[in-house]
């Protein structure tokens, strides 16, 4: 795999190879390649661009090796590659590759090596002999760094600008807007400078050309490209509009912590989508435009379209501006009123260094939040987010960041106190409201008993209560949250039942499984609203199909309420039924079918489902868990089990472990849900659960290929263990932090 993701770094280059002249017997020897070494179940192009796509794009993060030029890497092989082979000898190792695997590749000669150290790779044929050279690195010095691949041979070569051909995309317009205070030259380079670096940071395309380049328009407005896929279809914008919302989102919470942000002097963001060649007649109306509020981001009606189909989560405002333009057109103008921030959108970096917020006992001063011991103190007059939240109030974009700030780092309760700034100036904010529900909702699930935690449930509802009765058109995340802390309490009511063998009363408060039940069902109704408002609905999907599963088991082992040893499953065979009957229920299962093809088409479909989710998301901290759950629905909801389901299981755990890691030192929370409702873990604590999956998921390969055999007690064990609800059952405190 390693040797194609050198050759194709991106799945953006993978499509762009392919409308180059001659790719298309490179691009089938590849396939062929992929194919025999069992990275690929089909000889399938398609298969191999979906599979470049899950291992390119959630990839580690690495810089480029620290090389300046092509004959400095060249003359210094040994020290950059580990090896001690000559110019002659590398030509001769990496065409006897290309021969044996055959591979349609161009070989390189003596001449063509020297050439590549001196001239710009601006031919076809040599950028496919710097891909043949990646080739070999990619497969027989596979222990570098992945960063020593195409784009890193391309970039060290004599520079060249290069085109793509892409006709349609999206635009996005900063303009600064003065009101009385000068616009300076400063201020520009501040918002050009940030743009470029956020786009080379966070946004898997390298600038080139017209494209992820900051172009100025006039003396106070710049622009950015960012191409559609190939094809045709809105799926096509999926990632350009949510790089485009992206970074309109960073420039907004950045202006606003910025020195430059005044009541006079802000910023406003126009995002089109379309024909390139037409996109300014829009994009300027767009930003000259009068709204009530000055909001900070407002797109086209067909960009929102596109924003909302392909699983891009935003809010918008209930009616558009209508508008008229020079040639009697009619334009109607959306604008973003909020972000499903908490698990979809990149953090602010300004704000994960702030000293005030990463300081509990700093903030809990600066805010005047009396806990005991931790009186008043003097004021404050730094400049921190927190003054810059309490000079604009109104500034919801800003106040949501900094509480999903204090909350991926635990801050819990100084996160709501953000959350009371944000609603005293809108009590009817979705987002807001929707994120004290999951922070009541998380503090309940932690509670250190059923009377503490059930007024903190309690206090979630009526944040819910509210919102259904004061806020419109609202979203699948709502019902998703909402659904979720009913899962959450009626599985805190079975933990109570099963530690007490099935009697539990506390402080007059009685508990029994008929509430478990009505709690099931409330939440079962919740999550198919979500299905049903959501025009993909992937999250809610995946929750209510977990949910039935759990209703089934727990209605066909009574036993489970009252006998805390029995783990909270059933065999496998029986427990997928409800997710059986959702696949067909969805047509992803053809009956006329073989039982081989009816897996390959299912496999097919949740693939793109799961693909498609994992491309609407731009927050690399919650992709852990977007792993596992895929992790839990092969395993769990799959027909019948093989080793192949098994492996592909495997290797989404280890992608799952190996994406936490990068947060244990930080550390950054993760928004889990390994005991299937939503909560914050530490890193390690997250880790340690999914190990502990894997090594059943190892004992289930080892019966299979006859290592180490299962007794028929063992067998049994086996069939009944499922990802999704394996935590359900714990009765003792399962740990949150380090060290619990």
């Amino acid at each position: 795999m390693k040797a194609i993701l050198a050759v194709f770094p991106t799945a953006g280059e993978f499509e762009t190879f392919q409308t180059c002249d001659g790719s298309t017997r490179i691009i089938e020897s590849l396939t062929d390649f992929a194919f025999r070494l069992g990275v690929i179940k089909a000889n399938n192009n398609e298969l191999l661009y979906e599979v470049i796509k899950i291992h390119a794009e959630q990839g580690p993060n690495v810089s480029p090796p620290k090389v300046m030029t092509m004959e400095m890497l060249l003359d210094n092989k040994e020290d950059h590659w580990k090896t001690d082979l000559s110019g002659r000898g590398l030509v001769a190792r990496i065409n006897a590759l290309l021969v044996k695997h055959d591979i349609a590749l161009p070989k390189i000669s003596n001449t063509m090596l020297t050439r590549i150290k001196k001239e710009p790779a601006d031919t076809l044929h040599k950028q496919n002999v710097l891909r043949s050279l990646a080739f070999w690195l990619g497969y027989e010095r596979n222990d570098l760094d992945v960063a020593w691949n195409y784009f890193t041979l391309l970039e060290i070569c004599p520079r060249i600008e290069r085109q793509i051909s892409a006709r349609e995309g999206v635009r996005v317009g900063f303009s600064l807007i003065s009101r009385g205070d000068l616009i300076e030259q400063e201020i520009i380079d501040w918002l050009r400078k940030g743009i470029k670096q956020f786009i080379k940071e966070n946004i898997a395309t390298e600038p080139y050309g017209q494209w992820g380049s900051v172009r100025i328009y006039d003396i106070t407005t710049l622009y950015v490209d960012f191409p559609k896929a190939e094809g045709n279809g809105l799926s096509c914008y999926q990632q350009s509009t949510r790089n485009a919302l992206s970074v309109a989102h960073q420039m907004a919470i950045r202006w606003a912590l910025s020195p430059f942000a005044t009541q006079k002097r802000f910023i406003v963001t126009a995002i089109a989508a379309g024909k390139l060649t037409t996109l300014d007649n829009y994009l300027q109306p767009i930003l000259n435009a009068k709204l009530p509020g000055d909001p900070a981001i407002r797109v086209s009606d067909f960009a929102r379209q596109c924003i909302l189909v392909n699983d891009i989560r935003a809010v918008f405002n209930d009616q558009p501006r209508e508008v008229g333009l020079f040639n009697g057109e009619h334009l109607s103008i959306w604008w973003i009123v909020g972000l499903w921030s908490l698990i979809y959108w990149p953090f602010i970096p300004d704000l994960l260094q702030d000293e005030t917020i990463l300081d509990p006992i700093r903030l809990k001063k600066y805010l005047a939040i009396e806990y005991p011991g931790h009186p008043k103190t003097e004021s404050h007059s730094h400049d921190n987010a927190i003054n810059a939240l309490l000079r604009t109030p109104q500034n919801a974009l800003l106040g949501i960041e900094i509480t999903k700030t204090l909350y991926y780092k635990n801050n819990l309760w100084g996160a709501l106190e953000i959350l009371r700034i944000i609603l005293s100036t809108n009590p009817a904010n979705v987002n807001a409201r929707s994120l004290r529900l999951v922070i009541f909702r998380n503090l309940g699930s932690n509670a250190r008993s059923y009377s503490v935690a059930l007024i903190q449930f309690k206090r979630a509802e009526k944040e819910a209560e509210y919102i259904l009765a004061n806020c419109h058109s609202l979203d699948e995340d709502f019902y998703d949250e909402y659904g979720v802390l009913k899962l959450a309490h009626a599985i805190s009511i079975l933990r109570c039942l099963r530690k007490h063998r099935g009697q539990f009363s506390e402080n007059g408060i009685n508990v029994s499984q008929a509430m478990v039940c009505t709690l099931l069902n409330e939440a079962e109704h919740l999550l198919e609203i979500a299905m049903c408002v959501s025009p993909i609905g992937t999250r809610s999907l995946y929750l209510l199909t977990c949910l039935r599963m759990l209703k089934h088991i727990l209605s066909y082992d009574a036993d489970i309420y009252v006998n805390p040893e029995k783990p909270v499953a059933m065999p496998v065979y029986l427990a997928n039924k409800p997710a059986l009957d959702m696949f067909y229920a969805l047509g992803y299962i053809d009956e006329a079918r073989s039982a081989a093809e009816q897996v390959a088409e299912i496999d097919s479909a949740l693939e793109k489902q799961f693909q498609h989710h994992n491309n609407a998301l731009a927050l690399d901290v919650y992709r852990p868990t977007l792993y596992f759950c895929y992790a839990a629905v092969l395993w769990d909801f799959y027909p019948v089990r093989t080793m192949e389901t098994a492996r592909n299981t495997i290797k989404l755990l280890e992608g799952a472990i190996e994406m936490a890691r990068k947060y244990q030192n930080d550390p950054l929370y993760i928004y889990s849900y390994n005991c299937f409702y939503g909560e914050m873990i530490h890193p390690s604590v997250f880790i340690a659960q999914l190990s502990e999956l894997l090594s059943k998921i190892k004992v289930f390969i080892a019966d299979l290929d006859g290592s180490q055999p299962f007794t028929p007690a063992e067998k049994a064990q086996s069939e009944r263990f499922l990802l999704f609800s394996h935590f359900i059952g714990r009765t003792s405190h399962l740990p949150v932090g380090p060290g619990e």
